[in-house]
């Protein structure tokens, strides 16, 4: 049988289609690794950088409190008891609370810990207070003799208020701290949801393209296939002036030339 090939349209290769629509989800698909992958090596490290600073910071911030109370507690037993013995925690409370403030300082650098910086220095400030108005007022009281003085129940209300107002600050430090670690945290929380959103929106279309590729590719080879198998029906059934339509795809068209 003849094929009549006058002004046939430029046809397509199935093949070759195939081969396009499969190199697109696979281009997709190794987007979805080229996106990911390196921003997941980013966020993970961050992850754990954010963790060792949440404990270093609260770390410092224990310390800071518990060489205050060394130093609080050292200072009374000794005025109590006229014990110089009392003094040991007092006087080496005094450079942990200065090294624990330092390694605070420097662990709460940059924007991030805005808050923290400020509420830090709100701490400093009842410190030293209680420490240059109160601690060495009443170690001089001791040394000198004044142990009425130092025993007074007004000398002990004046330090009393300023270690309150220290503890007070301290309080709002932890407040301050825990939200510029929220902070930083919802921000972390923010970056790995957009990395599986943007993963499952490549996914998503590498799918939807191979869903339309292969709909769209078997319902043409439906439809030429069932023009081939009507031809040759036809001339099975004798009638030889049956003629193969154009075909779109070119192996199926040249498939028909033989015919």
């Amino acid at each position: 049988m003849m094929y009549n090939k006058a002004k046939r349209k430029q046809g397509h290769s199935l093949v070759g289609q195939l081969k396009q629509s499969l190199l697109i989800v696979a281009s997709l698909i190794a987007s979805i690794f080229i996106f990911s992958i390196p921003i997941s090596i980013i966020a993970s490290p961050s992850q754990h950088n954010l963790d060792a600073q949440k404990g270093a910071l609260q770390e410092d911030l224990n310390n800071i409190l518990v060489s205050m109370i060394n130093q609080e507690t050292g200072l009374r037993g000794h005025i109590t008891t006229d014990n110089i013995t009392f003094l040991q925690p007092c006087t080496s409370g005094r450079p942990q609370f200065l090294l624990a403030t330092q390694g605070l300082k420097s662990q709460a650098q940059g924007s991030d810990f805005k808050d923290t910086a400020t509420a830090l220095a709100q701490v400093e400030e009842p410190a030293t207070a209680w420490y240059s108005s109160y601690a060495e007022v009443q170690i001089h009281n001791m040394q000198s003799g004044k142990l009425a003085a130092a025993r007074a129940d007004s000398t002990y209300a004046f330090g009393k208020a300023l270690f309150d107002k220290f503890r007070a600050s301290v309080a709002l430090l932890q407040d301050a701290m825990q939200h510029d670690l929220e902070t930083i945290q919802s921000r972390l929380r923010i970056t790995g949801s957009l990395i599986v959103l943007g993963a499952l929106l490549l996914a998503g279309m590498a799918i939807i393209v191979l869903w339309y590729t292969f709909s769209r590719v078997f319902k043409a080879l439906r439809e030429q296939l069932g023009m081939l198998m009507s031809t040759t029906s036809l001339l099975g059934a004798g009638d030889l002036s049956a003629r193969v339509q154009e075909l779109d795809y070119d192996e199926l068209n040249h498939l028909g030339q033989v015919f």
